[in-house]
C-alpha cells in the first residue's frame, strides 16, 4: 500500500518536473482606457466642464475582466490564479471606500457588483451605473499582475521509502499594480486618479507550485492595495483643496444644508459660492423639468402635471399646465404642498386670450412638492399626473430647486 501511495504521488508530481526546463511568467490585466474608449467614435466625443454636486455620491467598481492572459511559455500557462473572486473584489473595494468616507465633500459610497459592469461598457455602462445606484462619480480599479516561475538553484529533498527523492525548487516573483480613476460621469472628465504596487517573492516545489502562486497572487493585490490606499488618500485631500479653491477645472453646486468643506490640515471651513440656474425648462411631453445655467444642464428632475395634461391652459379649472415664457417671481415656504416657488401665469396674452372667450385664466401656477395632508402617501404622486395644473416634484427634489433657483428666474414651459 505504501509503495501504491508513492507511486501516486510520483506520477502526479513527475510532469510539473519535467514541465519545469525554463522560466515562465504570466501576466493578467484589466485596462479602464480598454472599457471606456474601445469604441474610437463615442471616444472623441466632447468631455463638458464637470459640475459636481457637493456632496458628491461615489461608486467603486472593478474593470471588467477580459479572461485573457499573455504567457511567455505557451505550455505552462496558469489559466486561473490571478483572477480574484468577487468577495477578494468587495473587500479590496471596501478599503478604498474606506478613504472616501474621511472626507466630508464625500456624501456616501457604494459598491458596484461585478454584474452590473460589462466588457467594454464605456461611458453608455456608466451612465446606468449612475441611474440605477445614483452615483454621480464612480472610482474605476483596473489592475496588472505578472508573474514570474522559474527553476530556483536549491533543491528539495523529500524522503520515501526507497531512499531520498531530491525536488528542484521553484522560485516565483509576483508584481502587482492596481490603479484606481474616478471620472465624473455625466461629464466623463477624470477628477482623480492613484497607483499602488507590490512585489512579492517567494519559494516553491512543483508539487505546490499552484498554491503558492495564488497565495502569491492575492496577497500581491492586498499590499498593492494598501499602497494604493495612501496614494489615493493624498489625491482625495488635493482634491478638497482644489473644491475649496476653486481650481480643479470644475464648478460646483452644493445641496440645500450643505454649507462647505474643511481643510484636513488646518481644521477651516471653505466657504463655496454654490452654481445657480438661470434658467428654468419643462418638457411636458416629456415630463423633465431642467435647471439651466446658460446652454448647460445643472439638474433634471422627473415631474407630474395637471391632470388633464396635454394642450395649453385657457381658463381656469381646466387643470391643464400652461405653455409659454413666464417668470418665476415669488415663493412661499409654508405651502400646503411642502414648498412652492410660483409662475408668473397669467401674462397679457394668456389674459387676453381667455378674455376672447369670456372665461377666466385662472392663476396660482406653482412649482411645488407633495401635499403635506397626504406625505404618508407619497409614491403615490410619483408617476402620474394629479395636479390641478401645477408641476409638482418630490420634497427632496423641491429642496434642491428652493436652493438652485432665485426669485426672477425665467421659466419656459414647452409641449
Amino acid at each position: 500500500m505504501k509503495f501504491w501511495n508513492f507511486l501516486s504521488k510520483f506520477i502526479i508530481l513527475m510532469p510539473l518536473v519535467l514541465m519545469g526546463g525554463c522560466a515562465t511568467s504570466t501576466d493578467y490585466r484589466t485596462s479602464t482606457v480598454q472599457f471606456l474608449y474601445s469604441d474610437k467614435k463615442k471616444a472623441s466625443e466632447t468631455v463638458q466642464i464637470p459640475i459636481l454636486s457637493l456632496p458628491i455620491k461615489v461608486g467603486i467598481a472593478f474593470v471588467p475582466e477580459t479572461g485573457q492572459y499573455q504567457a511567455s511559455d505557451g505550455r505552462r500557462l496558469l489559466p486561473t490564479l490571478s483572477s480574484l473572486t468577487e468577495n477578494d473584489k468587495m473587500s479590496l473595494m471596501e478599503e478604498i471606500g474606506g478613504q472616501l468616507r474621511k472626507y466630508e465633500f464625500v456624501k456616501s459610497v457604494v459598491q458596484i457588483p461585478s454584474d452590473y459592469m460589462f466588457t467594454d461598457g464605456g461611458f453608455d455602462n456608466l451612465e446606468r451605473v449612475r441611474t440605477t445606484f445614483n452615483v454621480d462619480v464612480i472610482t474605476l480599479v483596473s489592475f496588472n499582475q505578472s508573474q514570474f516561475v522559474d527553476k530556483d538553484i536549491s533543491a528539495i529533498a523529500y524522503l520515501t521509502v526507497i531512499g531520498a527523492f531530491l525536488v528542484p525548487g521553484e522560485k516565483n516573483e509576483t508584481h502587482t499594480v492596481l490603479d484606481a480613476v474616478c471620472y465624473h460621469i455625466p461629464s466623463r472628465k477624470m477628477i482623480l486618479g492613484a497607483t499602488g504596487s507590490s512585489d512579492i517573492k517567494s519559494r516553491a516545489t512543483p508539487l505546490n507550485i499552484l498554491d503558492q502562486v495564488r497565495e502569491d497572487s492575492l496577497e500581491g493585490f492586498r499590499q498593492a492595495n494598501k499602497n494604493l490606499s495612501v496614494n489615493f488618500d493624498q489625491q482625495l485631500a488635493l482634491l478638497g483643496s482644489k473644491i475649496c479653491n476653486s481650481t480643479g477645472g470644475f464648478e460646483i453646486m452644493c445641496e440645500p444644508g450643505y454649507a462647505g468643506i474643511g481643510s484636513l490640515k488646518r481644521g477651516a471651513i471653505c466657504s463655496i459660492e454654490p452654481l445657480k440656474a438661470d434658467k428654468v425648462l419643462v418638457k411636458k411631453s416629456e415630463r423633465i423639468l431642467y435647471l439651466k445655467k446658460g446652454e448647460r444642464i445643472l439638474k433634471e428632475y422627473k415631474v407630474s402635471l395637471g391632470k388633464n395634461p396635454v394642450g395649453d391652459k385657457e381658463r381656469e379649472g381646466d387643470c391643464r399646465t400652461p405653455e409659454g415664457i413666464y417668470i418665476l417671481d415669488w415663493r412661499k415656504k409654508n405651502s400646503q404642498f411642502y414648498k412652492a416657488i410660483h409662475i408668473s401665469y397669467p401674462n397679457r396674452y394668456d389674459v387676453r386670450a381667455a378674455r376672447s372667450k369670456g372665461v377666466s385664466p385662472g392663476g396660482m401656477v406653482m412649482i411645488h412638492g407633495v401635499p403635506n395632508y397626504f406625505n404618508w402617501t407619497k409614491w403615490y404622486f410619483r408617476d402620474r399626473d394629479w395636479t390641478n395644473g401645477c408641476i409638482a416634484v418630490s420634497n427632496a427634489e423641491m429642496d434642491e430647486i428652493w436652493a438652485y433657483v432665485p426669485d426672477g428666474t425665467i421659466i419656459e414651459i414647452q409641449p
